[in-house]
């Protein structure tokens, strides 16, 4: 029973510490946007490509946060699973 305890306690931790990293890849993604969204505005009033493709790049980001979170709720309910077993 402690093989699988510490396997699950070292799948937990590696999954917290993936969840951790795509948030901040997210958070830097959102700071992209951002930055290119000012110089899209700069070019044309916002009506270039450049704006298409932040709009793109925002509902990828949204939905990288989306899964990001959903790994991050069954995370919880297998820990949650996992203590209430122990």
């Amino acid at each position: 029973m402690t093989l699988k305890k510490d396997g699950l306690n070292d799948a937990d931790k590696k999954t917290t510490e993936a969840v951790s990293k795509i948030e901040e890849i997210i958070d830097q993604i959102n700071v992209l946007i951002i930055n290119t969204a000012i110089e899209a505005t700069k070019v044309d009033n916002g009506d270039s490509a450049a704006a298409v493709l932040v709009k793109e790049i925002k509902k990828l980001a949204m939905q990288t946060q989306k899964a990001a979170e959903d790994i991050e709720a069954i995370v919880f309910d297998l820990y949650s699973v996992k203590n209430k077993n122990d």
